[in-house]
């Protein structure tokens, strides 16, 4: 696991080498069978940002992985992407003020899948940090799909084995995706696996 902190133009944390080889297919497998199994839902039904005319940003489905199960020890992706915590604990974090000061007493985690001419456009997310990861089957068989940060220049193509953290009320997109006719319907688009670090101070009260 390689920790890298950036503080331009924004505060930021990227992490590669994150998912040992078993993670990563225990992960990608789940999100796949989910989504095989049709507990992935369309966006209006999984609280997508919108515009202005209360228009959804964002074509793709999605699902809450936290409504799926009633205890986290049945699924990979819950077991696995408790490794934001062993980032958020490393010594090198403390080069920023922005995750040193980090406060959050919740983290909930939305798994997507992006098929051909899916896209999220230019949004902020409703949580104090985004942790996002990208799982697709080998070799890659789509274009786009890019984590843009719009009001910076600043863009990370699609890979795997990579964590990236950042504030969530930084604006960000997700590029188009493109696939062929031969590839579609088949699984072989873009999941992600977002988890969301929120502070309700409900312990506080």
């Amino acid at each position: 696991m390689i920790i890298n902190v950036h503080t331009e133009p924004f505060h930021y944390i990227t992490v590669t080498d994150i998912w040992t080889k078993t993670e990563y297919n225990e992960i990608l497998a789940e999100m796949q069978y989910l989504e095989s199994k049709g507990y992935f839902l369309d966006a209006e039904d999984t609280g997508t940002a919108t515009d202005e005319n209360n228009e959804a940003l964002k074509k793709n489905k999605a699902q809450w992985i936290d409504h799926v199960y009633q205890d986290r020890k049945y699924s990979d992706i819950l077991k696995h992407n408790r490794k934001i915590f062993d980032v958020l604990q490393q010594e090198i974090v403390n080069e920023s003020w922005f995750f040193k000061l980090l406060e959050f007493d919740l983290d909930t985690t939305l798994v997507s899948y992006y098929e051909n001419s899916d896209y999220y456009k230019s949004h902020q997310d409703k949580a104090k940090v985004t942790g996002l990861s990208w799982f697709f089957s080998k070799p890659q068989k789509f274009a786009g799909g890019d984590l843009i940060f719009t009001d910076f220049d600043l863009r990370f193509p699609v890979a795997t084995d990579i964590l990236i953290l950042f504030p969530s009320n930084i604006k960000h997109e997700v590029t188009e995706i493109r696939m062929s006719k031969a590839t579609q319907g088949k699984q072989l688009g873009r999941y992600a696996m977002n988890q969301f670090l929120c502070f309700t101070g409900k312990e506080y009260e």
